[in-house]
């Protein structure tokens, strides 16, 4: 039994095209989708930075609520990756383990809080953010 919450349908209402533009932003960042073996670390360090920036600038376009609450996670997880790196993906370089955890750590994260936006707007996810959801399932495994 679900039960009604017009403060959730009025988030979703004023937020749409928000989410619908994450959605989009997530879908074309190749550190969240490529192999990590292909990806150079200075190259996801900058799409790391880009990725908190726009959440940044969609959170304060954004209501409170779940959408908010989401982009935050996803802020908190690039400045990470970003911190594990280090200027210019330094630590990156040195360590391609470090590497491999951080990028991992980064798309597992960024997954969730993809999905979770997908199930609260009702969303149809496109096949890049399909593969991106992809690693919540392998994370099963």
């Amino acid at each position: 039994m679900t039960i009604y919450d017009p403060s959730l349908d009025a988030h979703i209402s004023s937020n749409w095209g928000v989410a619908e533009n994450f959605l989009d932003l997530v879908g074309d960042l190749r550190v969240l989708s490529d192999s990590h073996v292909r990806e150079d670390s200075d190259f996801c360090v900058q799409s790391a930075l880009n990725l908190r920036n726009a959440a940044s600038l969609m959170m304060a376009s954004s209501t409170a609520g779940p959408l908010k609450d989401a982009l935050r996670e996803v802020r908190a997880a690039a400045r990470e990756f970003v911190s594990a790196g280090g200027a210019n993906g330094v630590h990156f370089e040195d360590s391609s383990v470090l590497f491999r955890t951080a990028v991992m750590a980064l798309r597992l994260i960024v997954a969730r809080q993809v999905e979770l936006i997908i199930q609260v707007f009702g969303m149809q996810p496109t096949a890049e953010v399909r593969s991106i959801l992809s690693v919540i399932e392998e994370n099963r495994r």
